[in-house]
């Protein structure tokens, strides 16, 4: 059994949800069916299984002949996608960002006056939002500028991952079996697309904000890989899922019959 709190919650999930007919389920658990498939039909069962490996979905659900992909968040964090700098940066290159931008992302990311981290200091977040101040205001303008990319990027941070090949994620649930909202890729985009982030003035894309998973400001690096990983998060996930599942239309409208 897993120890993780987590990992203990996704195993919950499914267990509450596998072989389960819907009329059974709770009122939670069947307004999350209802939100992932659409109408259903109360007398079917469904099956759910936890997903091992880094994709980003945790388990999947499926009713009839139709499987659904989710994946779960249930801690404080607002971390919804962790990846190394180099790998990101060139990621955003094939999507065509400019080369002053790619290495905007990259001074702010070390903060040591370089882009591979190999300098003496290493400045403190306050201090190097002031140095480079017009540096992310002039990245924030290209990288928010337009809906496509935007929407890209963050489908790819969110349900997506970095994993070519990988299964992705048709929605993400936050919560427990007992309680939690979900949001899909439809309902997100229909957010993305109807949303200004320019008031924004940290280094973001969108509504996920950029920064290393570890700093290290004043004491030696404790773990390289954390420093060359970049954190794309969403203040106050949780509430902003909640916000785009209530607002934003994302049902499939199929018959239960399908």
């Amino acid at each position: 059994m897993p120890t993780n709190k987590g990992l203990l919650k996704e195993d919950e999930m499914v267990l509450n949800l596998n072989k389960k007919r819907i009329s059974e389920l709770s009122p939670n658990l069947r307004t999350f069916i209802n939100d992932l498939f659409g109408a259903v039909d109360d007398n079917e069962i469904l099956h759910a299984k936890i997903i091992q490996g880094s994709a980003k979905p945790d388990f999947y659900v499926r009713y009839k002949t139709r499987t659904k992909y989710v994946s779960m968040k249930s801690g404080k964090s607002d971390t919804v996608h962790e990846e190394y700098i180099k790998n990101f940066v060139l990621y955003l290159r094939s999507l065509g960002v400019s080369t002053r931008t790619q290495q905007t992302i990259l001074l702010f990311h070390y903060g040591d006056g370089t882009m591979d981290g190999t300098g003496k200091k290493r400045y403190e977040f306050e201090q190097l939002s002031y140095l480079l101040a017009e540096r992310i205001k002039d990245a924030n303008e290209e990288l928010n500028k337009d809906y496509q990319f935007v929407k890209k990027v963050v489908d790819r941070c969110i349900f997506d991952g970095a994993i070519k090949d990988a299964i992705r994620a048709d929605a993400i649930y936050h919560g427990d079996y007992h309680y939690g909202v979900m949001m899909n890729r439809k309902q997100l985009n229909k957010y993305l697309k109807g949303k200004d982030f320019t008031w924004i003035n940290r280094l973001h894309i969108g509504p996920l904000l950029l920064r290393p998973c570890g700093r290290y400001v004043g004491c030696e690096v404790k773990n390289e890989k954390k420093r060359k990983t970049i954190d794309c998060y969403w203040p106050h996930f949780k509430d902003g899922v909640e916000y785009v599942s209530r607002r934003y239309d994302g049902y499939e409208r199929e018959s239960a019959l399908n």
